[in-house]
């Protein structure tokens, strides 16, 4: 362990953005805090609730009968998954969620504009990379602090709930959880931008 540094503590916000599977990384040097990560990369809206990062690890203790403590450990399984709510309700953020992609009817004469979004049955899951951006201060600079999953499906988290009656408003929970990869590449990723280009 390192002295302790007060510039290694993390407040920040978070950012989310997705992309199909295989998108590369958004680039540590060029691409700044809060800019747009380019490519088919796509932001997800405003959040209701903060941003909560899971990562979980089920370990196994190998025993033997001539001794009163483990031996050994090991993993036996991991997970993560990425858990908010967005405060945006849109047939494109359901559709991301439900497999399917909305459709839309411009405002002309006599027509409404509107967007419609038909669900149906599904097996196969569409995999997605995402990404979470947060910042912090390296002398003086916001510079990047960024997590991914490469790999991941996404999922409705919970219940919507509409009412008059509350002092709430409506949110989409969201579920996104990792995969791993078949190539044996990373299923998870932090980069921590920790000092600015030296030119």
């Amino acid at each position: 362990m390192s002295n302790p540094v007060a510039a290694n503590i993390l407040k920040s916000k978070a950012v989310m953005w997705y992309a199909p599977a295989g998108e590369a990384l958004p680039d540590e040097t060029t691409v700044a805090v809060d800019a747009s990560w380019g490519g088919n990369w796509s932001r997800i809206g405003y959040t209701k609730t903060p941003t909560v990062l899971v990562l979980e690890e089920e370990q196994y203790d190998i025993e033997v009968q001539e001794l009163l403590n483990s031996i050994d450990r090991v993993a036996i399984k991991q997970s993560s998954r990425f858990e908010l709510e967005l405060a945006e309700v849109t047939a494109e953020y359901l559709g991301i969620l439900l497999g399917t992609t909305p459709s839309t009817t411009a405002a002309g004469a006599g027509q409404k504009g509107y967007e419609q979004l038909d669900v149906v049955s599904r097996f196969h899951l569409t995999k997605y990379i995402i990404g979470l951006e947060g910042s912090r201060l390296v002398s003086g600079v916001s510079q990047p602090v960024r997590f991914f999953y490469p790999r991941c499906t996404l999922k409705i988290g919970g219940n919507l709930e509409f009412s008059q009656k509350t002092s709430d408003y409506t949110g989409l929970p969201i579920q996104i959880m990792a995969l791993d990869n078949d190539a044996g590449t990373a299923w998870f990723q932090m980069q921590r931008v920790t000092a600015a280009a030296t030119s």
